[in-house]
């Protein structure tokens, strides 16, 4: 007995998501156009607005939505003066992430090889 095999269907290729930012999360903005730049905020249509915040001002996430494929957008509020706007995902950044201090690999002495006397591992 013989079986057909159907058509075989190719993976689904793996998409970069990036970083998914929940409701409520307190975030930083950050500019994409170097450190002395502002972040334009985007009307609910993805219009650009006259609003911009501060490079690195905290805002918190009110809300998202897809964008296609330009990638999501979140609707955040600047927390303090309560401006709000959306701005596309990649101009948000954990603020922790950026205060942690880097870590440095330090180079650990080679422990020493005693040789004792005696039964050797395995042997009875």
């Amino acid at each position: 007995m013989s079986f057909q095999r159907g058509l075989r269907r190719a993976p689904i290729p793996a998409r970069d998501r990036g970083v998914v930012w929940a409701v409520g999360r307190r975030v930083s903005v950050t500019s994409t156009e170097g450190f002395q730049a502002r972040v334009g905020l985007m009307t609910e249509d993805g219009n650009p607005s006259r609003a911009s915040l501060a490079n690195g001002a905290e805002v918190e996430v009110v809300g998202w939505r897809p964008s296609g494929s330009r990638g999501v957008r979140y609707q955040v509020r600047a927390t303090t003066g309560g401006l709000e706007g959306w701005v596309a995902a990649g101009s948000l950044r954990d603020p922790a992430a950026a205060e942690s201090p880097a870590v440095v690999a330090t180079e650990q002495p080679a422990a020493s090889v005693i040789d004792v006397p005696g039964r050797r591992f395995g042997q009875r």
